[in-house]
């Protein structure tokens, strides 16, 4: 029987994974004065990848 408990533990992940991205995407903002633009920009495209993948995922646990 699906009570869809996959559904909420994806849900969970994906609220951790965007939280503790937008955490590091604030420490990363305050320090980007010192020029660390370029490591911004690499941990921005891995958190929309992350995401993406994310979202395929519960997508994919949804249909089954």
């Amino acid at each position: 029987t699906d009570d869809g408990s996959n559904d909420e533990e994806a849900g969970d992940i994906y609220s951790f994974i965007s939280l503790h991205f937008r955490t590091t995407e604030t420490s990363l903002l305050q320090r980007r004065r010192h020029g660390h633009t370029c490591m911004m920009a690499k941990l921005i495209e891995q958190r929309d990848k992350t995401i993406k993948l994310l979202s395929h995922m519960s997508a994919s646990l949804k249909m089954q």
